[in-house]
């Protein structure tokens, strides 16, 4: 996350967004271990996704470029109070992991406040007293509630704030991967192949993803500052949440594949979470297949000297994965034949 504080150059960029994306796809994919609320995509909820998206990023592009509305501020404070609660919620899961206290030292608070700060809370299974609340979780909610302000504060100039944004984008997104999957992998296809179309025509052939992605300020994507040699009317190199997002999705069937071979698999044949003797991990896989298409799209921007839809290279690198691991661990009716439901 600091890395934009200690050097700001042509490479470092590559190296900050490579790095935000294969982590929060890595660890937001293994929160789903995590007992919760899980959607899972259907067939024709991912057939939609991409004509939904397309609605509403042209919505919002023809309400910046033809009216005299001005969708952006709210915009901007909705995706931030998504942010605010995602964060408020992953920051106190950080806390407790890294500073552990014990539960008599919740402190005492007012019913209403407490009710207050629990409603942040992303934890469906989680129970607790509105009048007594662990220091994680207020310091996890003032401490958030104080940095949302200040990112949202006028006089601010962005430069001094994104990281903010990008923390709440992360945030986001790691909430998000944890609570979503999809019901098998040809609706992964459906969903992966959809939206591959969508950001190749909306990127390639319009104006319209980079007109809304450059005019309106919200933490659904992540940014680092262009050094000075590089003179753009936008000052900041940008990677979209759903690039970080939708191929995760898609990632984690191939965890929870992998989780239930595991499963069915002999006690003699396990070596690790999740994994088998000489198996390949499907979900381990599909991230060196992310991690290698995301630098496949960093090449694609320097060789053509434009911005690139990551998901022309990422779609293709998280299913041909899918079928190149099951393939060589003999699973190929395994994976077709895989499927989950919401829970």
């Amino acid at each position: 996350q600091f890395l934009p504080l200690i050097s700001i150059s042509p490479a470092s960029d590559l190296i900050y967004f490579g790095g935000m994306a294969v982590i929060t796809v890595y660890l937001g994919t293994k929160r789903q271990d995590i007992p919760a609320f899980r959607q899972a995509i259907s067939s024709k909820q991912a057939g939609l996704a991409p004509i939904i998206a397309s609605f509403s990023l042209l919505t919002l592009y023809l309400l910046t470029k033809y009216t005299a509305i001005d969708p952006s501020v709210i915009y901007r404070f909705g995706a931030s109070f998504v942010g605010a609660t995602a964060a408020t919620a992953t920051t106190r899961s950080l806390l407790d992991a890294f500073f552990p206290i014990p539960s008599q030292s919740n402190i005492k608070v007012p019913s209403k406040f407490g009710k207050f700060v629990n409603s942040f809370s992303m934890q469906a299974l989680e129970s607790g007293s509105n009048e007594s609340l662990p220091p994680s979780k207020l310091l996890a909610f003032f401490g958030v509630a104080f940095f949302t302000i200040a990112y949202l504060a006028p006089p601010v100039d962005l430069h001094y704030t994104f990281l903010v944004s990008n923390y709440l984008a992360w945030c986001i997104g790691m909430q998000t991967i944890g609570m979503i999957t999809i019901q098998n992998f040809a609706t992964a296809c459906i969903f992966l192949g959809g939206l591959f179309f969508y950001d190749i025509y909306w990127v390639f052939f319009s104006d319209v993803m980079t007109t809304v992605a450059t005019n309106i300020e919200a933490p659904v994507k992540f940014l680092y500052p262009l050094s000075g040699e590089i003179i753009r009317d936008y000052p900041f190199a940008v990677i979209g949440l759903g690039d970080v997002v939708i191929p995760a999705i898609a990632i984690s069937l191939l965890r929870n594949l992998d989780k239930q071979l595991h499963q069915k698999s002999k006690r003699s044949e396990k070596i690790g979470m999740y994994k088998r003797k000489g198996k390949l991990s499907n979900f381990e896989f599909g991230c060196l297949a992310y991690a290698l298409g995301l630098m496949s799209c960093f090449v694609g921007g320097a060789i053509m000297g434009k911005g690139q839809p990551a998901l022309l290279y990422l779609s293709p690198s998280v299913i041909v994965s899918a079928l190149v691991s099951s393939g060589l661990n003999g699973e190929i009716d395994e994976l077709m034949d895989f499927k989950q439901e919401s829970v």
